[in-house]
């Protein structure tokens, strides 16, 4: 469970650094030392890394949603078998006395 969490975190820092910082800022600290002319980023580079940010996103949402069903589904049968168990053992009390 602390693994999706964590998993899920990343994924949420990784998101919103591609979804929010300019893709420009992100060209110059990456990429622009491999241009000849760095000048500015092309448009399908600013494109594609909003695109990242916004799948990034899509993924931890997906990611973190999956973990508050599944803590919530575990905990609702945890309790079901809890109940199930008292009404046995007081079942089984009222049949022997």
């Amino acid at each position: 469970m602390k693994q999706e969490l964590i998993g899920g975190l990343v994924l949420c820092l990784i998101g919103l650094r591609l979804f929010f910082v300019s893709p420009v800022t992100l060209w110059t600290l990456t990429e622009k030392w491999k241009t000849q002319d760095g000048e500015r980023p092309t448009k399908e580079y600013t494109i594609l890394i909003r695109v990242l940010g916004a799948v990034f996103q899509i993924a931890n949402e997906h990611l973190i949603f999956g973990i508050i069903c599944f803590g919530a589904a575990a905990g609702f049968t945890t309790s079901a078998n809890v109940y199930r168990e008292r009404a046995r053992d007081r079942l089984e009390n009222y049949r022997k006395a």
